[in-house]
């Protein structure tokens, strides 16, 4: 990790859907955050070895390295990280998932409500409720 932290949260999304890491992104950076994006655990760590984020949002189920793998990656050289895992398997999530990141969140789910969980898990203000948008 090699650039120098700011007073601007910067969020890591992986999830190898386009439109829902895209989406995310967007809403992300149009409320004050940086955010860069990831379509797998490959390429999440690669950025993660060049950046420093303050938090990752991670999909479960990713081709190349899934989200189990890479959270695991992440946790051996960054054990405090918050991860937020966002998924539409619920029944996949265990107990040892669920020791290792900071939250799950259940696919479909708002824009807002992603970003109110990443500012509560780091402690940032609230932003003011925002029209409806979802991430599915």
């Amino acid at each position: 990790m090699n650039e120098t932290p700011t007073d601007t949260p910067r969020a890591l999304i992986v999830d190898d859907e386009p439109s829902i890491r895209n989406a995310i992104r967007r809403w992300l950076t149009s409320h004050g955050f940086d955010a860069d994006t990831a379509s797998n655990g490959v390429e999440a760590l690669d950025l993660f070895n060049k950046n420093t984020y303050d938090i990752v949002t991670m999909d479960l189920d990713m081709p190349r390295m899934d989200g189990r793998e890479t959270i695991r990656e992440l946790r051996s050289v960054a054990p405090g990280l918050p991860i937020i895992m966002i998924t539409g398997y619920l029944d996949r999530v265990d107990d040892t998932l669920l020791q290792s990141v900071s939250r799950v969140l259940l696919k479909p789910i708002s824009l807002r409500h992603i970003e109110q969980e990443i500012r509560e898990v780091l402690g940032c203000p609230v932003a003011q409720p925002h029209p409806g948008d979802h991430a599915r």
